[in-house]
């Protein structure tokens, strides 16, 4: 029997051994307060998150207080007398006899005046007769966490601020370059109106490049325009994705004579989400603008569900993309041919992209160089 005795304790011992080692790795202290006496018992480790390292004393609830910043210290008491009241009730309704309290943190004062943060679990136990026996407890060191998101929250501020800044410069920078380039480009009209019989070839082709110039930057402030305002004072709405695409192909008759181009729409859903106008429309004037010399632009719309988002492919027959530009083309201003080629500003696929992301989904293009490129874009359905 004292064979067995002595394995047990040694059992005891290692497992003793194993929880201190556990505590200390985690920088997880464990105490007990017995409600019956007041008396508490704090483990090794709380000792050393307090800051006391191997030095032991005579632990007590009102010393503990003493070691947190005095406003923690009333919200602990207050805490304490909330759940106390709450595991009472929870063991009248329900006969609860273990109330497990939700983690707080507060912050120390170690014995070298520093401060640290920390994390506080309790449990409140009562016994058969509906009284609080004694209150258990866990505190961890979560210093070096905290600090860590605090700086990050002090980042994602800053990048939040510099985000408008640039979104309000945008905005204003394109919104006063209006008047001027309107003024610009009204008076090279008149002027090239003038110089219509005037017999200088040359002055004749300054005047259309005047022209086009003047054009070109309209379109592009136009653009920068919509890119900064998208996400502000935008809600969702139920919107027929369906109805929305005809409504689109509707005002590109003319393109869409042009070209040539057939559009084939099978039975898009009707989901919640924000303006899609401009996703649609690019991705359509994108898949009838970058066609093959003499074949008609074949475009297919489709959407299927996977239950938790809607996939939407629109499909064409055109001059396709090579892969080491499928995440190029989604940056704005890059471009991936002449705009005597064809024309744009480089802004509408990364204008796309932005409102995707707004919503939590992902575009991304599959394609192959003539062979005609599959644009994808996912929309949760929640």
């Amino acid at each position: 029997m004292s064979e067995e005795l002595e394995f047990h304790l040694q059992q005891v011992e290692q497992s003793e051994a194993k929880l201190n080692d556990a505590q200390r790795l985690a920088r997880i202290g464990n105490w007990e307060m017995d409600m019956t006496t007041h008396k508490v018992h704090w483990s090794n480790e709380m000792f050393n998150v307090y800051g006391y390292g191997n030095e032991r004393f005579e632990v007590s609830f009102e010393k503990a207080l003493e070691r947190m910043l005095p406003e923690d210290a009333e919200r602990t008491k207050a805490r304490m007398k909330k759940n106390t009241e709450e595991a009472l009730q929870a063991f009248k309704e329900k006969s609860i006899f273990e109330f497990e309290t939700a983690p707080s943190n507060f912050t120390i004062i170690l014995p070298d005046d520093s401060r640290k943060v920390v994390q506080g679990i309790g449990k409140i136990i009562l016994n058969t007769n509906g009284h609080v026996t004694k209150i258990v407890g866990t505190v961890q060191d979560i210093n070096e966490e905290y600090k860590a998101e605090q700086k990050l929250n002090a980042y994602n501020i800053e990048l939040e601020r510099k985000n408008k800044e640039i979104e309000q410069f945008a905005y204003a920078a394109s919104h006063d370059l209006q008047e001027p380039l309107r003024s610009i480009s009204n008076f090279s009209k008149l002027l090239a109106e003038k110089l219509e019989t005037y017999p200088d070839k040359e002055m004749n082709e300054y005047m259309r490049l005047i022209s086009g110039g003047a054009s070109r930057m309209s379109n592009l402030i136009f653009d920068l325009l919509e890119y900064s305002r998208v996400g502000k004072d935008m809600a969702k709405r139920e919107t027929d994705c369906s109805k929305l695409v005809h409504e689109i192909l509707a005002d590109l008759t003319v393109v869409i004579a042009e070209s040539g181009a057939k559009i084939h729409i099978e039975k898009l859903p009707v989901i919640n989400c924000y303006d899609l106008k401009s996703v649609f429309q690019n991705l359509i004037i994108n898949a009838i603008k970058f066609r093959k010399k003499d074949i008609s632009p074949v475009v297919n719309i489709s959407a299927t569900s996977t239950g938790k988002e809607f996939l939407f492919i629109i499909k064409d027959n055109g001059i396709g993309i090579e892969k080491e530009y499928y995440d190029r083309i989604f940056i704005i201003f890059q471009r991936l041919h002449l705009r005597t080629q064809y024309a744009g500003t480089g802004i509408g696929l990364s204008l796309t992209k932005k409102i995707i992301e707004m919503h939590g989904g992902r575009i991304w293009v599959e394609s192959e160089i003539g062979e005609g490129s599959t644009f994808y874009f996912t929309i949760p359905i929640s």
